[in-house]
């Protein structure tokens, strides 16, 4: 009993030690680079579902006080997006959790209509609909300036579930990185056939003086 009690403050003490007394913090211990392939992958599955659920808060770089969420600067960088107008439901941010939009019909899901995505909406500083706000897309007019509407600011869809999406993403990245050694394995002078995983993007080729030669890239 007491091999096994010790062996349970070895495993949780990493993670003990990582929080602190007044730390707002979801996620107190994150995973280093490569400690995923150290990890069984049920302990490795887990951690990711508790990313998902996290509840993000500033301390963890929750919100974007500084820029659009298209990553582009403020409109009005005199007003930054600091409590009480760090959230909001239309231009965004508009949840502290990825579980708070996917939870349907379980963790990684879709949503219900409540958690619809307003696409676009986020080009705006902090969508306020005010009609006496001159500057473009900081709170009611379009880029050309024109006010806008909650039909007009951006376009509503549905939560997507993301069951999956992992997977798909980890195969993007694996083809990417496939695409990249073809690439940089073209001498000058020389072209290759851009195929990973059974599909096929044409043929990168290279002119003799080392330039970059796309026209028969696909895709």
């Amino acid at each position: 009993m007491r091999m096994n009690l010790l062996k349970l403050i070895a495993t949780l003490w990493p993670w003990v030690a990582a929080a602190q007394i007044g730390s707002e913090k979801a996620i107190p211990r994150h995973l280093r680079d490569g400690e995923e392939f150290d990890i069984s992958l049920p302990d490795l599955l887990k951690h990711g579902e508790d990313l998902f659920r996290a509840v993000w808060t500033v301390e963890e770089g929750g919100g974007r006080p500084l820029m659009k969420g298209t990553g582009a600067v403020l409109s009005d960088p005199n007003s930054p997006l600091l409590f009480p107008r760090n959230f909001n439901r239309i231009s965004a941010p508009d949840a502290n959790s990825c579980f708070g939009c996917h939870s349907q019909p379980r963790v990684g899901g879709g949503g219900d209509v409540v958690a619809n995505v307003f696409v676009l909406g986020q080009r705006f500083d902090f969508a306020t609909f005010d009609s006496s706000d001159p500057i473009a897309t900081r709170g009611s007019r379009d880029e050309l300036g024109r006010p806008v509407t909650q039909q007009s600011i951006a376009n509503e869809r549905a939560t997507l579930g993301m069951f999956g999406s992992g997977y798909i993403e980890m195969l993007a990245r694996q083809m990417t990185a496939e695409l990249r050694t073809i690439r940089d394995a073209t001498a000058p002078g020389a072209s290759q056939a851009l195929v990973t995983k059974g599909v096929s993007f044409g043929v990168i080729a290279r002119f003799a003086d080392g330039r970059w030669d796309t026209s028969r890239v696909e895709g």
